[in-house]
């Protein structure tokens, strides 16, 4: 993510919260998950693949050569798969991701405190990298003015998006949708407060 980016996002959580008594915060998450069993795997498949070269290899191995060549190769694939996480999209399917991005942004939402305003305004917009999602999570005096489906529908701009650069995009145009639905919905009071910081969280 890009220092411009979240300069534009901070931007955009401002008006948002100039206009309504609405409470943004922006987190993003390099992934909600180590996802380990996907470098296991590739140690398993790396192993496997090269026990049967070597058994059905014209050259004779040594029954000890099979088995330490056998590791080190299921150990260069775990490796692998560790430093490259393109690898570890490779072995894992798109709903355990998403799956993983709903419970991370469930626990960031209390991390945040976004449910400690005073009127229960508060809105988590998380972004995840590895598993390229973004999700909504508002809080109780959000989802009594701004109607389910309104909800939904910014929620599957962001579904909507197919790769990185897609959903940086479409988080900027939701946070620009939402100022003026929650300047209508849940407009700003004059003794309103900035009771939570506009600056982009970076969570581990």
């Amino acid at each position: 993510m890009t220092p411009e980016r979240h300069s534009l996002w901070q931007t955009q959580v401002a008006q948002i919260e100039s206009g309504s008594c609405a409470e943004v915060v922006v987190a993003e998450q390099a992934q909600a998950d180590d996802y380990c069993e996907a470098n296991w795997k590739w140690a398993v498949l790396a192993s496997l693949l090269t026990l049967l070269i070597m058994v059905h290899s014209p050259i004779v191995f040594h029954p000890e050569g099979l088995v330490l060549n056998t590791v080190f190769v299921g150990a260069l694939g775990y490796l692998a798969s560790w430093r490259a996480p393109w690898l570890r999209r490779w072995m894992t399917s798109a709903r355990r991701r998403r799956q993983q991005a709903e419970r991370s942004a469930d626990l960031a939402f209390t991390r945040l405190e976004v449910s400690h305003t005073r009127e229960r305004m508060g809105l988590l917009v998380l972004v995840c990298r590895f598993e390229r999602v973004a999700l909504l999570r508002p809080d109780l005096g959000l989802t009594g003015r701004v109607p389910g489906a309104r909800w939904n529908q910014l929620q599957a701009r962001l579904d909507a998006a197919r790769g990185w650069d897609q959903l940086e995009k479409a988080v900027s145009r939701v946070l620009e949708e939402l100022a003026p639905l929650l300047r209508e919905q849940a407009p700003r009071a004059e003794d309103d407060q900035n009771e939570l910081s506009d600056q982009v969280r970076i969570l581990c």
